[in-house]
């Protein structure tokens, strides 16, 4: 983990989806996400019984953290996009 300066987002999510190529760290607390390469994250929330789908860029090295215990995700990055419902898709 390393400090990152700039814009952030914290949020209580449902779901979270890690698009692109990202490298997984087990830190003490948590776990830590890496882009690899420029990617995206996409996060759904739960609020008053509605779901909200978030889209995130990341650009190479940023790194997402998320406390899993209490459902945060830390991300260096403000959201590009919602939409509601659960956005999350399976691949084909």
């Amino acid at each position: 983990m390393f400090p990152q300066i700039g814009v952030q987002t914290v949020i209580i999510f449902k779901h979270l989806q890690f698009q692109g190529e990202w490298k997984r760290t087990f830190p003490l607390y948590g776990m830590s996400y890496e882009a690899l390469k420029p990617a995206q994250l996409l996060v759904v929330e739960e609020s008053a019984g509605n779901l909200v789908t978030y889209w995130f860029d990341l650009k190479m090295n940023d790194e997402v953290y998320v406390i899993y215990t209490d459902s945060q995700v830390h991300i260096p990055a403000i959201c590009v996009k919602s939409s509601k419902g659960d956005q999350i898709k399976c691949k084909g």
